[in-house]
């Protein structure tokens, strides 16, 4: 497996991979009657639209629209454009009905935190209580395309979000190229395009959180997309704790409670802010959400003990296949 979760594949698909959004990016296409030129074409359409995607809204890179709304927060308004205005509107309506679980103004944590670092520390209590006063989604301000941070030291971070939303863009652009058969896979999360085949639904792969190369179990999927949040991605640990980079926005510290998350929705950018939502609120709190949202579906793990327990959405009981890993 290459990510969080992972098609289980009958055929063999045109495929191609890349890395960008600072990982690997997969596209599989399933049409059995195109030629190469045109696939090829719809592929690398698929690749130059997730380059775009991540050209706004990448946190590291010093050219992106994200970097200039940092750069200017509590100083101005920044004009957004159509892509970010679309994951700002969806970020904020996930921030607003989980009460900030979910909260792209995380960037000053992340920043501290800094799991990109070789040497990774647990920051200073007091400066991380200081640095919440930067952080909350109603410090947003929001005018038409325009956006403005109110407080100096505020900043968005996308990372929750923006790899959803690359994947539905991406998806989009294959569908304009003719394709009818497809998956889109951007570090573990996913959308298909389309029927596996033979009247059967996809199925997708869960990782196992605390076995690298194995699978938890498989959930049927027969369109829309998947995305999953867990603490075995970026983590160090730490007098015997692990910390890992899902941060809860109100408290400044790693989120407890899940293990990791799946969400299926018919967005895939949908299913990223939900995965990360539902990650910081727990698993108790977390399944009752999801069984609130008719478009939403999810399995959550989390530890009891020295054992691994599950939750799972009423739309998934029973169709869920666990591996012998999982027991």
């Amino acid at each position: 497996m290459g990510g969080n979760c992972t098609p289980d594949r009958l055929t063999k698909p045109y495929q191609r991979t890349r890395i960008l959004m600072g990982t690997f990016v997969t596209v599989s296409i399933y049409d059995r009657d195109l030629g190469h030129r045109q696939l090829e074409k719809a592929v690398v359409r698929a690749f130059s639209e997730i380059a775009r995607i991540d050209s706004l809204m990448s946190t590291y890179s010093g050219v992106s629209l994200v970097h200039e709304i940092n750069q200017r927060a509590g100083r101005g308004w920044v004009r957004m454009g159509p892509d970010l205005i679309e994951v700002m509107a969806k970020s904020l309506n996930i921030s607003e009905k989980t009460n900030g679980a979910f909260d792209v103004t995380v960037a000053p944590l992340m920043r501290e935190w800094d799991f990109q670092s070789p040497n990774l520390t647990v920051p200073d209590s007091g400066r991380l209580s200081g640095l919440l006063s930067r952080v909350g989604y109603r410090l947003v301000g929001t005018s038409g395309d325009n956006i403005f941070l109110k407080e100096p030291g505020m900043g968005i971070d996308l990372g929750g979000i923006a790899k959803g939303y690359a994947i539905d863009r991406a998806v989009e652009v294959l569908a304009q190229e003719g394709i009818t058969s497809a998956i889109v896979e951007i570090g573990g999360d996913l959308k298909v395009l389309g029927e596996r085949g033979e009247g059967e639904p996809w199925r997708i792969a869960i990782r196992h959180p605390r076995s690298q190369d194995s699978i938890y179990g498989t959930i049927p999927l027969s369109s829309g997309g998947v995305a999953s949040s867990g603490d075995y991605e970026r983590y160090f640990i730490s007098g015997g704790r692990r910390y890992h980079h899902v941060l809860d926005p109100r408290t400044g510290y790693p989120a407890r409670g899940c293990v990791s998350v799946t969400v299926l929705h018919p967005s895939a950018t949908e299913a990223d802010g939900w995965a990360t939502a539902v990650f910081v609120m727990g698993p108790q709190i977390g399944v009752r959400l999801i069984e609130k949202s008719p478009d939403l579906e999810g399995i959550i793990i989390y530890q009891e003990g020295d054992s691994l327990k599950t939750l799972v959405s009423s739309g998934l009981r029973g169709k869920i296949k666990y591996s012998p890993s999982a027991k």
